[in-house]
């Protein structure tokens, strides 16, 4: 299993706040939380980071884990 690169501090509907290690890109795919929601990193400010969720993020609560994937998102 992957180590997570972040921990979410805060979250406002689809938009969370997390802290963790800086080698996260902006733009990068992330996986959020044990099931691993989508989202995408949209701010970065030195090791914490905004992220946008692109689903439902009831019942997520700080402290949940932000894999990276190292790519973008894009659209096939």
């Amino acid at each position: 299993m992957d180590k997570p690169i972040a921990i979410v501090t805060s979250i406002n509907g689809p938009v969370l706040h997390a802290r963790g290690e800086k080698t996260i890109l902006m733009e990068e795919l992330v996986g959020i939380g044990e099931d691993r929601l989508v989202g995408e990193v949209i701010g970065i400010n030195q090791n914490e980071f905004t992220l946008q969720v692109f689903e439902e993020t009831s019942g997520m609560k700080p402290g949940a884990p932000v894999y990276g994937t190292g790519a973008p998102l894009s659209v096939e």
